[in-house]
Parts: C-alpha cells; sequence; structure tokens
C-alpha cells in the first residue's frame, strides 16, 4: 500500500517555504521560532528581508505547532536535535511544490498592527 503524496494548502507551503528561506540563509528554526517569524515578531525582525516574514500575523502558537507536527508527520518537514541547545531544529525537505507555488504567487502580508495612542499627552 503506497502512501500518496498530500496536497499542500497555501498555508502549509508557506510554513514549508518559510523553513526553506530561513535553512538557504543557514539557519534552522525550532517550532517556535518559526511560529514568532510567521507572525513578524519585533525580535527576528533582523529577518524582514525575507519574503516569508509576518506573512502570518494573527498565527496563533497552538495552531502553528499542530500545523508543524502534520508537516512533519507528512514528511515535509524534518527534526534536527541538538544536544548543546536540548531543542529540535526543522530542515525543510520536501519544499519543490512551495518553491513552485510562490515563484508564481506572491505571498500577501496584512500591515502591522499601529501601536495604540498614549492614554495621557503633555500639554502647556
Amino acid at each position: 500500500m503506497s502512501r500518496t503524496k498530500p496536497d499542500y494548502s497555501v498555508r502549509s507551503m508557506k510554513f514549508i517555504f518559510a523553513v526553506r528561506e530561513l535553512n538557504e540563509s543557514h539557519i534552522a528554526p525550532s517550532a517556535d521560532c518559526l511560529v514568532c517569524f510567521l507572525r513578524g515578531d519585533a525580535s527576528l525582525e533582523r529577518f524582514s528581508h525575507l519574503r516569508t516574514y509576518g506573512c502570518l500575523r494573527s498565527l496563533r502558537s497552538r495552531a502553528g505547532k499542530a500545523l508543524i507536527r502534520a508537516l512533519l508527520r507528512d514528511g515535509a518537514l524534518k527534526e534536527n536535535y541538538s544536544r548543546v541547545e536540548d531543542e529540535t531544529y526543522l530542515i525543510a525537505v520536501d519544499y519543490e511544490e512551495a518553491v513552485e507555488y510562490f515563484a508564481s504567487h506572491e505571498i500577501l502580508k496584512s500591515a502591522p498592527a499601529k501601536r495604540p495612542s498614549a492614554p495621557f499627552i503633555r500639554i502647556n
């Protein structure tokens, strides 16, 4: 019984493509880091030049990690364990479909939320 290759959703392909982009930059993200990267977390702003940075601003941590587990199970991503950091890191394995898709489709990003206005202002 052979297993067929799954059809990935656009959201799944964004995860795969993001890991691939980071891997090409010689970086392997942890699951937490990938979720923060896709949300556009300010602590990862040094990667803002990558196409997938901040493309899923409303991503919830639980949903992101569930999708990562599904992609690991399907073989699109692989985990590497580092004894030094005691952490697992993600490597893109089956990324051809995502690369091909985003070669002809733009990755849409929503604008970051505006900072709330200050509750008080000094007047003279």
